[in-house]
This record gives C-alpha cells, sequence and structure tokens, in this order.
C-alpha cells in the first residue's frame, strides 16, 4: 500500500572522484554516492538551498544529506590524496580495506601510480562507508515524517468522532500575528515561524479545529515561509497587507532562561484590516480567538469591534514590550474585548506588564468586567479556570522527558481549551476540571521541543517508541 507525503527512494548516484599526486597521472574512481529525497526527480541536492524546501522537514533533510554529501567527497578526497603522497602503501595483494588491487596499472607505471590507484580505491570504500551513515540519517528523517502523518491522522480521526457526537463541533479564526522568530543562543542563529496567534492557530488544527488565521503576512520570502507553514498544517490564512513586510522578532535568553524579543519595524506598526472574506469567516465561526493584538492603537480595536459583530470571543492580551507604545491605552483596549468575552486568558506576565502584577486580583477584576470564564496561568504554580460554577485549578503536568522550550506553553493551552469550547460546551465545574487539566497535558507537551508549535502527550508517546516528529 502506498503512503502519502515525501519517502526517500535510495537511488545510487554515482560521482567521480579524481586524485592526482605530483609525478604520476589523474587517476579516477566511480563512487555511490548519496541517497535523493522526494523520489527520481531530485537526483540531486547541491545547490539546493534549504530555505527553498517545502516544509521543516524537508529542510531538515536537505541540509542534512547535503551535509553527508560533502562529508564524503571531504573524507574520500582527503583520504585518498594522503595515500597519493606515500604516507604508506598497503601490500601487493590488498589495500587497507581489503580489497583487492587487480586493477593497478603495471609496475612501469611507476610506484606513485600504483599508490595513486590503491588510494582511489581506499577513498572509493571510505566514501561508501560515509554513504551508509547518510543512508541512516535519511532513514530517521522519513521516521520523523511517519510520525508527523500519524499525528495528523490521529487528530483527523479525533475530529471526525467529535463531528459524529456533537451537532455543531464549529470553526475557530484566529486574530493576531505571524512572524519569524530569529533565535539567537549558544547554538547559532535559527529561524522559526512563530507569533502567538499562529502558534494558536496551528495548534487548534492539530488538535482537530477546522481553523482560519487572520493576520498581516507581507508578500516578501519570510512572508512565504508563513504562508507555506501554516499551508502544510491545514490552516487557512486571510492575509493582512503588510506595507513594511513580514514581521520579525530576534529573540534572546535571558539569565533566567526567558525569552527577550526585539521586533523590526513591521512588527511595531502590525496593522489588520477586514476582508470580506475575514468577515463572513468571523460570522460563520464557532469561536474568534484573538491574540498578541495591537490593543494600544484605538482604531484598530475599533475596526476588530467593528468586524467582531456578535461573535463568542476568546481574549489573551499577550503584550510584548518591545511592541507596546502606551500601557494605559493598552489596557483600555483589551478590557473593552475582554469584557463582553467567553473566555480571557491572563498570565503572570501579563498582570506584571499591564498591572500591579497580582493575577489573582486581576483575574477577580475581568470577572467582574463580565468575562464569562478567565484562564489564568501562573508558570510552576499551574493554572485556574474561574466560572460561574466555580473555580477549577490543575497543576503543571508530569510528563517524561527535560523542557526544552516554554515559549509556546501559553499559547498551548489557550488553543487546547478554545478546542474544547468549540468541540463541547463545558458548564459543571467537573467539565471545566477535565478541559483545563487536558490543557495542562499538552503544554506540558509542547514545552518538550524548541518551539512553539503544539504537541500532545500521546505525539510523545509515538516518539518514545522510536518514531520523532510531531
Amino acid at each position: 500500500m502506498s503512503r502519502a507525503g515525501p519517502r526517500f527512494i535510495f537511488e545510487m548516484v554515482v560521482m567521480s572522484l579524481v586524485v592526482s599526486a605530483p609525478g604520476c597521472p589523474q587517476m579516477q574512481v566511480s563512487v555511490p554516492f548519496a541517497p535523493t529525497p522526494d523520489g527520481p526527480n531530485a537526483a540531486s541536492l547541491s545547490g539546493v538551498s534549504p530555505s527553498s524546501a517545502r516544509t521543516g522537514s524537508d529542510r531538515i533533510a536537505r541540509q542534512s544529506v547535503g551535509s553527508a554529501m560533502a562529508f564524503v567527497v571531504a573524507v574520500g578526497l582527503g583520504e585518498g590524496l594522503l595515500l597519493a603522497s606515500g604516507d604508506g602503501v598497503p601490500d601487493e595483494d590488498a589495500d587497507a580495506d581489503g580489497l583487492p588491487v587487480e586493477s593497478a596499472p603495471s609496475p612501469d607505471a611507476g610506484p606513485q601510480a600504483v599508490r595513486a590507484t590503491v588510494s582511489t580505491r581506499r577513498a572509493a570504500a571510505v566514501a561508501s562507508r560515509a554513504f551508509m551513515a547518510t543512508r541512516y540519517c535519511a532513514m530517521r528523517i522519513e521516521r520523523e515524517w511517519i510520525a508527523e502523518r500519524h499525528h495528523r491522522t490521529v487528530a483527523a480521526r479525533y475530529s471526525q468522532r467529535v463531528n459524529n457526537e456533537t451537532s455543531s463541533p464549529g470553526t475557530v479564526v484566529v486574530i493576531g500575528d505571524a512572524l519569524i522568530d530569529e533565535i539567537r543562543d549558544d547554538a547559532g542563529v535559527r529561524e522559526l515561524v512563530g507569533g502567538a496567534a499562529l502558534n494558536v492557530a496551528v495548534g487548534l488544527r492539530r488538535l482537530g479545529v477546522e481553523t482560519t488565521l487572520i493576520a498581516m503576512v507581507g508578500d516578501d520570502e519570510p512572508g512565504a515561509h508563513i504562508r507555506e507553514y501554516l499551508a502544510d498544517h491545514g490552516v487557512r490564512l486571510i492575509a493582512s497587507a503588510a506595507p513594511h513586510g513580514s514581521s520579525r522578532a530576534i529573540v534572546e535568553r535571558a539569565a533566567n532562561g526567558e525569552p527577550q524579543y526585539v521586533f523590526n519595524e513591521a512588527a511595531q506598526r502590525r496593522s489588520i484590516r477586514y476582508s470580506d472574506d475575514a468577515r463572513q469567516a468571523i460570522t460563520d465561526a464557532g469561536l474568534v480567538a484573538i491574540s498578541c493584538f495591537p490593543f494600544d492603537v484605538p482604531h484598530e480595536v475599533d475596526a476588530l469591534v467593528d468586524a467582531l459583530g456578535d461573535a463568542r470571543v476568546a481574549v489573551d492580551p499577550n503584550p510584548r514590550t518591545g511592541m507596546l507604545s502606551d500601557r494605559a491605552e493598552f489596557v483600555r483596549g483589551f478590557e473593552r474585548l475582554a469584557a463582553d468575552a467567553a473566555i480571557v486568558k491572563v498570565g503572570a506576565d501579563d498582570a506584571a506588564i499591564l498591572y500591579d502584577g497580582d493575577l489573582d486580583a486581576l483575574r477577580a477584576r475581568l470577572r467582574d468586567l463580565g468575562a464569562a470564564a478567565v484562564l489564568a496561568t501562573a508558570g510552576a504554580d499551574g493554572a485556574t479556570i474561574d466560572v460561574d460554577a466555580g473555580v477549577a485549578s490543575a497543576p503543571i503536568s508530569v510528563l517524561q522527558g527535560p523542557i526544552a522550550d516554554t515559549v509556546g506553553a501559553g499559547d498551548a493551552t489557550l488553543a487546547a481549551v478554545s478546542a474544547g469550547l468549540v468541540q463541547g460546551s463545558p458548564t459543571a465545574l467537573g467539565e471545566w476540571s477535565t478541559l483545563l487539566e487536558r490543557a495542562m497535558d499538552i503544554a506540558a507537551a509542547t514545552c518538550r521541543a524548541e518551539g512553539g508549535l503544539l504537541r500532545t502527550p500521546e505525539s510523545l508517546a509515538d516518539a518514545g517508541r522510536g518514531v520523532h516528529g510531531s
């Protein structure tokens, strides 16, 4: 049975290594070279930019296989030249790798020619060993693809089951930011597609919810990466014009390990306009989630309120000090939306940046304003949901494996709770408790890998069985 998605088809691509040494003619040997991804049409990876690969896993494949190809050339040729220079000659019956030397030229050709011939054969053996290492690397990358496809299949089946059990599972529209995270640390510099709203949108889709993201995305190379990433995860994008290009955040770690952000001009001057398609998507949605929105810009808030109409809303203020121009105005804009929200998510960082730092007091304030539910995340102290039925609490979930990155935990929590609101209708306190516990499990799983991509405990279990990826 054929399996959808990229596969690694191992073809023996022949490459010639040429070895020369002073006093002897050039010697040439054909070497089995490297596997090729995506089938026969990708006969060579040389000259292919990793950034042009369609998905993250594909980029990893091209980088890994390309590096191994370079290793083949460097090791094989380097060792060949070393031997050709006369640094030791194997016996007349076999070379250092046990390969016969019947094809060696006659002694009349001179001792250096004999050495060069033997050395090229040894280079071929070294290159073959490097090829096997490359093949193993590519097989691991294929397993990552299998895990990703498995996760999406499970999510689709779960979504179908929900569709069968409820009259209207609903869809979600997410409004907010989409950007490129440029991460700088001791390991170097690397780029990931991110943004709080984008993470929530992708997380919802991975949980089986049909999702549309309304965000500012430029018609540039970073914007192309953002579009590809969303398409890979099945998230519909309704892009708002980006006159300053796509947003970018430079991310570095503070001494306490927390991320620090520096935003480009596009991010600081972000703006969202609502087309007819955007307004229709909002009207049709079972929930509209808003995260990292410019609440400190009054005309942006006015446009948002007008586009929302009577939509059921989830709000996460998610302020970023590098984009915050007016704290008091931000609070006014945020509370204007929070007053009628179905659920508001706030964290300890939000309380510290926007208020006096008292998360419990902020939770009570938002409930008094009219929020139907308040989800408060307190880092190591877990989280609570405050609703009419009471207050449900849950500690941080304990999962196997080290914590790699906490940057996506809050977005994963909001995605999980939002999914619960459109896939069901929790009313009793026990139902809210169950939903919160599941959200904390998902947040803990997301922290087991770098970046904001939502992960579930089930996907970690798949990885534990030797399948790497989602």
